[in-house]
């Protein structure tokens, strides 16, 4: 499958989608690569463990991994699950799609587009949405205590990437709101880079980071830095104790944190660009408005001239981040409609979505 023993988010899809495909009674056998902040001892649920040890399978080889290892795939038929950000994808990736793979699945419709966009065969590329847990993330989820005591909390959960707009959140905050107005901006971090160790498209520590931005634009605002795994069981109550999730990434494949925010009822501010928009708009969340820039290092180290991302505007996330203090109500009953509209992006409905493709694929190749 790939792998499965980290917390970054490529592994967490995989076990999902493993649980999933198996709770559909697929008869599935599973293995971990080592891979982005592999974790030999990471606690993996029962179920994975016993569905290791299952004798493997070379019918169908399912794999969430970069192309470069897909030339070194054994099974009949091959199907990759990948996810890219920016708009022009790295060409020995292409290559590697296009010559070892039967089926390549995305998770949104700009992902698909910016990969047959890219290069790859356009009848190898189709869309199955990543999804949520409905039983961990719904609108009656127990929230956790209070991140920022009485104040209006903001939240935002990400890896310290450049384009997931730590920066320019911290900025936005610090600048709009003064002191003495009761509101707090909390970031949380998976892991914090090593100083002077940063790869070309990491941030600085998000404490360091906050730190900085608070004496350059002298801001008194409460601002909260955090870093650490937090396990899956216990994302729902992190999320359910603030008042607003914001986003505001340059790009995002598919956007899980968003949708986990949506399902748990919560106003969302996000970038009105990329792989969310499949399930954002208007109406279920708050959109900043954005500039195309030149992707560059940003996006890993792809430095293509031609890849493309969003800016998104520190005026439009100011604007938004204070209509949605001052217009509480109205930012709840959006985060109302959020949960109504994205029910059907859960996990379960994702397997059944990806195990007819990969039935169709054994029917059309015999």
């Amino acid at each position: 499958m790939g792998q499965l023993k980290s917390s970054a988010s490529w592994a967490h899809v995989g076990r999902e989608m493993v649980l999933a495909l198996d709770r559909l009674g697929c008869d599935i056998s599973a293995s971990s690569a080592r891979g982005y902040h592999h974790a030999p001892h990471f606690p993996l649920p029962p179920r994975i463990i016993e569905i290791f040890e299952k004798e493997p399978h070379d019918d169908i080889i399912l794999t969430f991994s970069f192309p470069p290892n897909y030339p070194n795939l054994r099974g009949r038929l091959k199907a990759g699950i990948l996810v890219y950000e920016s708009t022009k994808v790295p060409q020995n990736w292409v290559d590697a799609i296009n010559s070892h793979m039967d089926l390549l699945l995305v998770p949104s419709s700009y992902t698909r587009y910016i990969m047959v966009e890219s290069g790859v065969r356009e009848e190898l590329a189709a869309v199955v949405p990543h999804g949520y847990d409905p039983n961990l993330f719904h609108e009656n989820a127990e929230p956790g205590p209070r991140l920022a005591g009485g104040k209006y909390t903001f939240l935002s959960l990400a890896v310290p990437h450049r384009r997931k707009g730590i920066e320019l959140l911290l900025k936005a905050f610090t600048l709009e709101f003064g002191r003495g107005e009761p509101a707090a901006l909390v970031i949380h971090s998976t892991y914090a880079p090593k100083p002077g160790n940063e790869k070309i498209w990491e941030t600085t520590d998000t404490r360091t980071l906050a730190y900085k931005v608070r004496q350059k634009y002298s801001g008194p605002s409460t601002i909260i830095a955090e870093t650490g795994v937090i396990p899956i069981e216990d994302v729902p109550s992190y999320i359910g104790a603030c008042d607003c999730y914001v986003q505001p990434s340059m790009s995002e494949g598919f956007g899980m944190a968003i949708l986990e925010a949506m399902a748990l009822a919560k106003p969302v501010i996000a970038t009105g660009w990329s792989g969310h928009m499949d399930f954002c708009n208007k109406d279920n969340s708050y959109l900043i408005d954005y500039d195309i820039i030149r992707a560059r290092e940003i996006q890993y180290d792809n430095d293509d001239p031609e890849a493309l991302i969003a800016s998104p505007r520190l005026d439009s996330l100011r604007k938004i981040m204070r209509h949605v203090f001052e217009n509480r109500e109205e930012a709840k009953e959006r985060g109302r409609i959020a949960a109504e509209s994205i029910r059907h992006l859960t996990w379960d409905n994702a397997a059944k979505t990806l195990a007819d493709m990969l039935m169709k694929l054994r029917e059309e190749k015999g």
